[in-house]
This record gives structure tokens, sequence and C-alpha cells, in this order.
């Protein structure tokens, strides 16, 4: 009997004995030492995502999880636990990684070409296990495609619908670089002279497979008693779904007992004692390697039985990788930001462009202004490297280099006023600009994201909720000044009638002085 790859096995087929992969999978965690008996993987479906809705979008309206068809499994809890149990837990043997953890996959072996990143040397541990049957039911378990913009499966017209344009050079950026290693992988598998066109496509979009899984389903764990942070493939865990917040499990390192007795044991043989130490025994080769620790799924509080466990993929991160690279928007994000500059110099020009004299006189030259944001940026790379371009997020949350360069024009501009209040002006001003230059506005995009099931693709839908949660963060910032606004005129009509009574009070009493000299002066 020929056994087909999970390449070669169409995707109606997988679905119809999905059962039996998820089975077989569970029965390859067992045999591996994976502790899972309180915990459950089936479907989870658009109700269960539905139920964490966000109450600070757009318009306050019902937010649900427009996208929950990509959530596909999830792990869900068979009992309660306590805040600080263990739900679950995965031996290091179980695992694909690339350094730093004992008897791990894939720990030690070559990247696969000079300048590998480290998701492209986890990509190619992956790649090499497909086909080895010791690894059948795990790779089998993973999904057949990542219908994602960086997988490598959307087109031009689909991407464009993105609309943000650093989202659209993000996916474009990413696709050309994964291009080019792929490139380098088909000549690395099937030689410089193949000249077999099939068997070069399917080495292709095996090896973008695997990068893509590597992006959506890769954790970043420490070891316990520290040592380098290294990306890992952790079967079970990589199947939890994420949630921005409220994450309901967080995933761990932890040391087996029978490890740590080792170790404890070869310490003692190292002194003039007679205590023996434990000594390991051989596997065969087919069998999984011993356990050097674990990967462990600790409950962040208490989990009621039959409740989804959900994971936080990165802390405090915007929506473009969850949408770009793991195909999904996941509801309403409190982290989520917008790009408003390419960078400072970029906003410096425009700045210098924006505001002029009544006479059309430029008020802040624009080299000086060119030079300040090169300055900036300078500090930037040295101090921050890690800051990104200025962004905005919900709540007028701005980037704080971009505030204090318009902060510096602004007292050049008009000292006697607020630096701070005309930088927020601002940055409203290119929330309006960013706004009028979409294809579509938010009322379109909502009539769009709520029409008939069917009606438009899922991917149309999964980049036009991507859009419209992006332009909900620079109408926030408007509505956010217009609250602000509304409230400064309330205080001023209220201070104008205070101080109109207040004077009339005041008047009466300087009458009554202006009388009482009188009298006195007769």
């Amino acid at each position: 009997m020929v056994r087909l790859s999970r390449h070669d096995a169409p995707r109606a087929s997988r679905s119809l004995s999905m059962s039996g992969v998820v089975d077989a999978f569970a029965a390859w965690l067992t045999s591996h030492g994976a502790s899972f008996d309180a915990v459950e993987l089936r479907d989870a479906t658009a109700d269960d995502a539905a139920r964490r809705s966000a109450a600070n979008d757009a318009d306050d309206d019902d937010d649900v999880c427009h996208d929950g068809w990509q959530r596909g499994r999830g792990v869900f809890a068979r009992a309660d636990f306590k805040k600080g149990d263990v739900v679950a837990s995965v031996p290091y043997a179980a695992c694909i990684g690339t350094a730093g953890l004992r008897s791990v996959v894939g720990s030690g072996k070559p990247p696969p070409f000079d300048g590998a990143t480290p998701a492209e040397c986890l990509a190619w541990q992956l790649f090499q296990i497909v086909g080895d049957e010791r690894w059948a039911p795990y790779v089998d378990a993973l999904p057949a495609t990542i219908d994602a913009p960086c997988s490598g499966c959307w087109d031009h017209g689909e991407i464009a619908e993105l609309q943000i344009g650093d989202a659209i050079a993000s996916v474009a950026v990413a696709l050309g670089k994964d291009l080019k290693s792929a490139r380098r992988v088909v000549v690395i598998v099937e030689g410089d002279d193949c000249d077999d066109d099939e068997k070069k496509k399917k080495t292709h979009e095996r090896w973008l497979w695997a990068l893509s899984c590597v992006r959506s389903r890769a954790i970043g764990l420490t070891p316990e008693g520290g040592g380098a942070k290294q990306v890992m493939l952790v079967p079970l865990v990589d199947m939890l779904n994420h949630a921005h917040e409220d994450a309901s499990v967080a995933w761990s390192s932890a040391i087996d007992d029978d490890d740590v007795d080792a170790d404890e044991s070869k310490s003692k043989s190292k002194t003039k004692t007679k205590t023996k130490t434990k000594t390991k025994t051989k596997t065969d080769a087919t069998e999984p390697p011993p356990a050097g620790g674990r990967v462990t799924l600790v409950a962040r509080r208490d989990i009621a039985a039959g409740e989804e466990l959900l994971i936080t993929y990165s802390e405090k991160s915007p929506t473009d990788p969850f949408t770009l690279r793991m195909g999904f928007v996941g509801g309403h994000n409190p982290h989520d930001s917008v790009q408003i500059f390419v960078n400072l110099p970029h906003a410096a020009g425009w700045y210098a462009d924006t505001f002029k004299s009544e006479g059309g006189e430029d008020l802040v030259d624009r080299a000086v202004a060119m030079h300040v944001a090169e300055q900036i940026e300078a500090s930037i790379r040295t101090f921050a490297p890690e800051e990104s371009a200025p962004r905005l997020g919900y709540g007028g949350q701005c980037s704080e280099y971009l505030v204090t360069m318009f902060e510096r024009f602004n007292k050049e501009v008009a000292p006697e006023e607020d630096p701070h209040a005309l930088a927020a002006h601002a940055v409203r001003l290119r929330c309006e600009e960013l706004l009028l230059s979409y294809p579509t506005n938010l009322a379109e995009d909502m009539e769009l994201l709520d029409a008939p099931e069917g009606s438009s693709s899922r991917r149309f839908k999964l980049a036009v909720e991507f859009r419209l949660r992006k332009k909900a963060i620079l109408q926030h910032m408007l509505m956010a000044a217009e609250d602000v606004a509304e409230e400064e005129a309330a205080l001023a009509a209220a201070a104008k009638a205070e101080n109109g009574a207040g004077g009339g009070k005041g008047r009466g009493r300087e009458k009554e002085k202006e009388k009482k000299k009188g009298e006195g002066e007769r």
C-alpha cells in the first residue's frame, strides 16, 4: 500500500477523515510522553470566536470576530482548572527546534544556507521530516495551507484589497525574500541540473508551506534555568488559538523530575562518596529520545470545563502579523495600531509642506526640519532600535518620537501656543488625509463586511475587516478630538455664565462702595 503524503492528499479527502487524523495525532503525542488527558482537540467554530467580542470599535455595535471561519481546530478543557494549574505538557522529545534545548529534533543541525534566519532554519527542519513515518501523525495534523497574504496563496488583486500601504509593502517584501529562499532550497534539494519542473514546483511549494507553518505556529521559549531563547514547534501547543486579551493559558518550560534526579546523581558522582549515578538506557533508533524537559501549559486564570484554551501568540502586538502571516484578525485588538508616516523624515517633510503662513510661505524650513528628523532617527537607532515607523493606536497613543519632533517644530512656529495640543492637531490632520486617500470609507467597508455569506470570498472579507479596523483607529482619533472640542465648549460656556453672574455681583459691590465713599465726602 502506498501512503500518500499530506502534500499529495487533496484538501477535501483530508477533511473527511479529520477525526482519524486527530486520533492518530493524539496517540502519537501519548507515545512521546505528552500529558494532555484533561484537554481535547476539536473544531473551533465561528460561534466560539464570536463570544470574544470587543466594545471599542468603529461605532460600538456588536463587534464579533468576522473571521471565525479561519480558526479551524482548537484545544478545549475537559475539566475545571484553577489559576496556576498545569493544563498539559509536551516533552522536548516531541518538539522541533534548532538549538539550545536537549532532545529537540533539529537541535544542532546546520542551517539550510548561509545567512538563513531562525524561521528559515526551523522551517528547514520541518521540511526535512515530511515523509518521515515517525513524524507523520504530527505533519498530517498540520494545516494543508496557511491562507494568509504572506504565504504565497493570495494573488495581487487580493493583496491590494488590504488597502493599507505599509501592510501591502510588508507582504511584498516577505514574498520577495521567500521566493529567493525557495529557489535556494530547490537547488539544494533537487540540484542545479534538475530539469523536472513538476518536481521543482513541489519542492518550492513544500518549502513555502514549511515557512508559513513556522511563522504561524512556532513559539519562543527560554529553557528553565536560563539559556538562549529559541523558536520551536511544539505539537498540541501550536494548535491553540490566539486571544488578543484574557488568554486562559501560557506556555513555559520545565525540567522533568527524572532529568533532575539524573543531574543530581551526576553531580554527586563527582564527589568522593560511593553514591551510584542513574544509568541511561539506550533506545532503538525508531523510539523517541529520552526527555530532557517539557513545555508546559499553565492556567493564567480559572478555566471552566468546555472552555476553549487560548494563548497569546505575541504580547501587545498590532493586528498586522496575525492577518498577514497567519490569516486572521481575531476581533478587536486594543493593542492595534496603524502606520501614519513611513519614517520621521517623511513626517518632517509633510509638516513643512502642510503648515504655511496665510501668504503661503513656509513656517518651518524644510531642510532644517529634515535635519532635525534625521537627528532623532539616529537617536532611535542608538537607543531604541526596535522602534518602528511612526504609528497611531487607540486612545490617541502615538509614537513618542513623532510627537517630540512636532512639538519642537510647534515651539518655533507658535511659541505662545501649547506645543502638545498643536502636535495632536497635526496628527488629526494626517488622520483625515489618510482616511480620504483610501478607495473605500468606513461605511462602505462595513457594508461589504456585513454582506450575505457567499457574496464575496473569504480572503476578500479578511482584507476588508483588516483595513476597516485600521481606519477605525484613525476615525477614533478624530472622534476623540470632537469630544474634546465639545467638552471645551461646554466648559467655556459654563465659565462665561459663572463670570457673568460673578461680574454682576462684583459691579453691585463696586457701586455700593462708591455710594458710601460719596456719603463720606459729603
